[in-house]
């Protein structure tokens, strides 16, 4: 049993370990549940610190950007829909940063959901 004890203590980092210390030391010995739990814990805190500053810095000018689309398909005029293109395009610019900053959060997500899959086999 202490073989065991000490090779989750071996899997810990610093901080994991003086997290520990300070919660359950006297308590109990370590085990992997307690870390994996601690590990998705932190995880799943700051995913969604991301996804909520992720939700409320929404991309500003996507009315200009649909009035001008209005524009673009209203109009025939070659000329017209070039210039309208060139000023569509900034704004097109920010909406896929905006949707691949948040594909990355999902992705995220999705190890910290994998974490407590992890977790639960314990």
């Amino acid at each position: 049993m202490k073989n065991k004890n000490a090779d989750i203590l071996g899997k810990m980092t610093k901080d994991e370990l003086v997290e520990w210390i300070r919660e359950e030391c006297f308590l109990r010995k370590p085990t992997l549940r307690w870390l994996l739990f601690h590990r998705w814990k932190k995880r799943a805190a700051l995913v969604s610190k991301k996804a909520d500053a992720h939700i409320k810095s929404r991309v500003l000018g996507l009315d200009i950007r649909d009035k001008y689309a209005a524009q673009f398909n209203a109009t025939h005029d070659v000329d017209e829909k070039l210039r309208l293109c060139k000023l569509i395009e900034p704004y097109d610019k920010k909406v896929r940063l905006w949707i691949e900053e948040g594909r990355k959060i999902d992705d995220e997500q999705a190890e910290v959901d994998e974490l407590y899959r992890q977790l639960e086999r314990y």
